[in-house]
Formats: structure tokens, C-alpha cells, sequence
């Protein structure tokens, strides 16, 4: 056995002493220059691990900017109107390439009977009075509700997909389509079918009826307090996407599809109160108006009555929307309001060059790291898309900022890299991680703190210096 005390390349050093007792810590004995070079190996690990995670982030990102979220996050993100319909709360979790493609019609040289009963009517003309590109946006979204109860109500697979730890109900378990419904759409594909595959177009009558029949049964649909379990307002749900941002729809926007469906189902009430008159069912004007007090007032529980309620709602929203809030003058222009703070015009310079120093030595010598390397510019320099609302889409992302910001999304780490100084006060050695580094809480929780106080002072110069606003991801408190 033996009496070696300390490891190869382990010695000891005498750090403190009384009368014959002694103390001593452990020393390693090795090259410095292999110590370095370890040293650097776990640095230069530990980097590039920051960045397939930072690339892996933005993937993330952009699958979970996919996704509809609701408004737990911030109070600021909050669309009243949105809530209040229950249309968020219906949408939650779901891909919006999905909800896209829901409701996305088939190409019009695709054959089957889906592509059939969305051509059927659609060469009868209507108010030729009306605007033929209106008529033709009117009836695109008649096509679409067939579409969407073919490919999800009616369908026995599920059509969005979901992540297997989810808890919460799945859009296709909230449908409630009556067995009705169900049952005349299958008549209804059975038709289309037979038409698709025949030339002699003899059941296109019987396709027309079918389908009058099955848009009497989507109006008519009672609901109670469970709306969503209506295909036709599980649709309408849908349409507050825009299809080309991924962002929620504009309150006018959204109400004029409202308006689309509205026109549409009128002239289907008269077209099948016409058509039982036709059989000997009572008059025409008579029937119109006993199916519109039953389906079409805002106080019945049916799918028109929710529409009609959303679209008197949508009016007030659209009718009392402003912008953002901003700093307002009196009407001498000497006072100046933000919330409930009041300057006077001799304060507003002072405040403003006071914060502008705050803001600049937080910017440069705290949060730039002190660097001196950095190219300054000008905001004027830089190029913006206000009105792109694309869902994530920042200023950095504009085409014409790519070569004044070219490695901006590494430069502090890269600072960090090249500085000695900077990683011992960001890292710190950890044997439990495989690059044998780890951030430093407690610096991170300082940087991110010096963060908060340079959106607060940023928040005077924005909104009273009448500077260029920004987006809420680029701002936020």
C-alpha cells in the first residue's frame, strides 16, 4: 500500500499557521501552457454550443410564432374584441399554416368532389348591379365554410395536429356537427362524386338542392351557450388570421368577411323560402321573414345571432379605435401629458438631456460591454417596415439594414469571447456541464436588470421626445 499523500502533479502550499499546527490547500503542479490550452478548448466549446442553441432559438421561435397564443403574457397584448368573441380562446395552440390550409380552396385544375360542389352556382349570375369583384370575394367565402366542414367537421381524422402533452380539447372535439348536417353532406359527396365522374350532369339539380339544404341546416343550428360547437362559427373564428402576416386580422377587416357571410346567407333565406313556395309551402315574402325572426336577430342562439352581435360589436371597436398611446399638448402647447405625468415646456429640455446621458452611459458602457470595436450609426440609417406586422418581424430582419448589421446577433458574445476579463466575470467553471463552463447567474441577473432601467428611461424619450416609434417586440416594460 502505498504512503503517497497527494496525486501525481498535486502538491500543497502552507497558507496558515499557529505554534505546530498548520494548514495547506491543494496545487496543481503542471505545465501553464497545457492549462491554458484546456482552458481555451472548453471556451472555444462552450461558444459554439451557444451557437447551434441560439440557432436552435430562433427555430423555436418561429415554429411557436406559428402557433396561435393567447393573452397571458402581457396585459398590453390584450385585443379586447378578440376575447370577447371567444375567438382566442378557440384558436389557442393552433398552427396557423393549418388554419390556413383549413380553408384553403382547391386548385381550380384539381378534380373530385370537393372541387365540384364548389363550382356548383357559381356561373349563375347575381345583382348584376353589384360589384363583380365583391360578388366574387362574397362567394369565395361561401366556398371556403363547404371546404373547412369537408376537411375538419366532417372529417373522421383529426386535421390539426397537436403535441401529445397537451391537456386542453382539440378544435375537432369542440364541433359539434348535428347528425343532420352529417348526414346531408354525405348525400352531398355522393352527388359530387357521381357528377365528377358523368358528363350528362343530371344530378346537378339534385347537387343544388342538396346543398340549399345543408345551408338551411349550418343557419339554423342551435347552439345555446356552447357557440363554437357550430362549424359556421368555428369558420368564422378562423378568418382572424390574415393569411399573409400570420397576425390578427384589423377589426374592419374581419367585420367586412362578417358582412360577406351576412349577404350571402340572406340570399340563400330567399332562395329556399322561393323555392318552397315553389312546392306549395306558403308565400315567399311570408317565409323570408318567419326564417329571419328565427335565425337572423341578434338575441337567438344560433350562428347568424352570434355574427350579427360580432358585427354590431366590431362596428363599435372599429368606430372607437385609436393609436397607440402618446404624449399629448394642451391647446397652448405649453403643458405636455404623458398618463398622469404634466411638464412644462421650460422642463421637457432638461428631462430630455438628463435621460439622453442616463440612456447613453447604460447603453455603451454597461450593456455594450464597454466596446469600442462596435460601428456607430445613426437610426436614420437604418431602414423600417412600419407597416409590416408580420408576427415576429423586426427591423433587423429588413433586407436593406443586412449590411450595416451584419454579426449583430453575436456581437456581445463574441466580445465576451475575445476578453478575458469578461469571461471571468460571465462565466464560471462547472464540472457538471460537458464544455466544463456555465454562465454566471448572478451576472446575467445584473445585466438583465440593467436592461429593465434602460427601457424605463427609454420609455421618456420615446414618447416625449416625439421619436419614431417602435414595435412592442423591439419595446417592451
Amino acid at each position: 500500500m502505498s504512503n503517497q499523500m497527494w496525486e501525481k502533479n498535486r502538491a500543497c502550499q502552507r497558507f496558515f499557521k499557529v505554534g505546530k499546527w498548520q494548514r495547506y490547500f491543494e496545487v496543481t503542479v503542471g505545465c501553464a501552457q497545457e492549462r491554458t490550452e484546456t482552458s481555451e478548448r472548453h471556451k472555444h466549446a462552450f461558444f459554439r454550443k451557444l451557437d447551434k442553441d441560439m440557432g436552435q432559438a430562433d427555430r423555436d421561435a418561429a415554429d411557436e410564432a406559428n402557433r396561435v397564443q393567447g393573452f397571458d403574457e402581457h396585459r398590453s397584448t390584450v385585443v379586447p374584441w378578440l376575447r370577447e368573441t371567444g375567438v382566442v380562446d378557440h384558436l389557442r395552440g393552433l398552427k396557423k399554416d393549418e388554419i390556413r390550409a383549413a380553408i384553403a380552396l382547391p386548385p381550380s385544375d384539381e378534380g373530385g368532389y370537393l372541387r365540384k360542389v364548389e363550382a356548383t352556382g357559381s356561373t349563375r349570375a347575381f345583382d348584376p348591379h353589384k360589384d363583380a369583384g365583391s360578388l366574387k370575394a362574397y362567394f369565395r367565402v361561401a366556398q371556403q365554410i363547404l371546404v373547412y366542414f369537408d376537411r375538419v367537421a366532417a372529417s373522421e381524422d383529426y386535421f390539426f395536429s397537436h403535441e401529445p402533452d397537451e391537456e386542453s380539447v382539440l378544435l375537432e372535439e369542440r364541433l359539434k356537427p348535428t347528425d343532420e348536417q352529417l348526414a346531408v353532406w354525405g348525400a352531398i359527396r355522393r352527388l359530387a362524386q357521381e357528377e365528377a365522374t358523368s358528363e350528362s350532369g343530371d344530378n346537378d339539380h339534385r347537387l343544388r338542392d342538396r346543398l340549399l339544404d345543408f345551408w338551411m341546416l349550418l343557419i339554423s343550428h342551435e347552439t345555446g351557450s356552447r357557440r363554437y360547437e357550430s362549424p359556421l362559427l368555428s369558420f368564422c373564428a378562423l378568418l382572424s388570421i390574415k393569411p399573409s402576416t400570420h397576425g390578427w386580422m384589423e377589426p374592419g377587416n374581419f367585420n367586412s368577411h362578417l358582412s360577406a357571410m351576412i349577404w350571402v346567407f340572406q340570399l340563400l333565406i330567399f332562395y329556399d323560402s322561393a323555392r318552397k313556395e315553389q312546392r306549395g309551402e306558403g308565400q315567399t315574402l311570408a317565409l323570408v321573414k318567419r326564417c329571419c325572426e328565427r335565425y337572423l336577430q341578434q338575441t337567438v342562439e344560433a350562428p347568424m345571432g352570434e355574427i350579427l352581435c360580432w358585427r354590431l360589436l366590431l362596428f363599435r371597436v372599429s368606430k372607437d379605435c385609436v393609436g397607440d398611446h402618446e404624449a399629448s399638448w394642451d391647446e397652448n402647447e405649453q403643458v405636455l401629458t404623458y398618463e398622469d405625468t404634466e411638464l412644462h415646456m421650460h422642463q421637457v429640455p432638461t428631462l430630455l438631456l438628463s435621460e439622453y446621458r442616463l440612456c447613453q452611459q447604460l447603453l455603451y458602457d454597461d450593456l455594450m460591454l464597454g466596446q469600442k470595436d462596435v460601428r456607430p450609426m445613426h437610426s436614420w440609417t437604418l431602414r423600417d417596415g412600419p407597416d409590416v406586422d408580420t408576427v415576429g418581424w423586426t427591423f433587423t430582419q429588413h433586407r436593406d439594414n443586412a449590411p450595416l448589421l451584419q454579426g449583430w446577433d453575436r456581437a456581445l458574445l463574441a466580445a465576451i469571447e475575445r476578453s478575458q476579463p469578461l469571461c471571468r466575470l460571465f462565466l464560471v467553471d462547472d464540472r457538471r456541464s460537458p464544455r466544463g463552463l456555465a454562465w454566471r447567474d448572478a451576472a446575467l441577473a445584473a445585466y438583465e436588470g440593467t436592461v429593465q432601467v434602460l427601457l424605463q428611461r427609454l420609455a421618456v424619450l420615446i414618447h416625449v421626445s416625439g421619436g419614431q416609434p417602435v414595435r412592442e417586440s423591439e419595446f417592451s416594460l
